[in-house]
């Protein structure tokens, strides 16, 4: 799902306002995509595994979910457009 939101970002065709929903949806479905994560660990136990905390897997993907909703209100963008460019875009 990662490697799908970044291969959109490069292709210039999904920079147009009518795609922003469905960028805004495919990092919405990678934060969530953490459920599978989740699913393995827990039903596939194996003693092999290095024990790890899931809180760090969360927070990854509720870091996702938070910059899609960033993105989907172009709050900095809105404000003072022009001002946040780097690199000849916001984002």
């Amino acid at each position: 799902m990662s490697v799908l939101c970044f291969v959109t970002t490069l292709i210039k065709q999904f920079d147009k306002p009518k795609f922003r929903p469905i960028r805004a949806l495919m990092f919405v479905l990678a934060g969530l995509s953490i459920i599978v994560t989740f699913i393995v660990i827990r039903v596939w136990p194996n003693e092999n595994k290095v024990e790890t905390d899931l809180y760090f897997y969360a927070l990854g993907g509720a870091i996702y979910i938070i910059g899609a909703g960033i993105y989907t209100a172009r709050v900095p963008e809105r404000c003072k457009p022009g001002t946040f460019d780097l690199c000849c875009a916001s984002h």
